[in-house]
């Protein structure tokens, strides 16, 4: 298993509810696909540098998990098929 982090913009417009059930998401998506997830915290909302889908900011969640190199496409997968994510990055530590 390796380290990874990610980095996740969420819309604006989500409410608090909203944006804790994403961060469980993404704890959900790690955990199914065999990994642990050591750290999901909201970092706040911060302007983008170019507008994502006509949004000039977004809520930012950075996430720090261990799991197998081969998981790690279908993780993000799992989260660019929700509406709620603008982006994501996944970078190995």
């Amino acid at each position: 298993m390796n380290s990874y982090e990610m980095i996740a913009i969420l819309s604006p417009q989500l409410e608090s509810e909203e944006i804790d059930e994403a961060i469980e998401k993404i704890s959900n998506a790690i955990s199914q696909n065999g990994g642990t997830d050591e750290i999901s915290s909201l970092k706040g909302r911060k302007r983008l540098a170019f507008p994502i889908n006509d949004h000039i900011d977004g809520n930012v969640v950075l996430s720090t998990f261990n799991v197998h190199p081969d998981k790690v496409n279908q993780i993000t997968e799992a989260l660019r098929q929700d509406e709620r994510y603008l982006r994501n990055m996944v970078v190995r530590v």
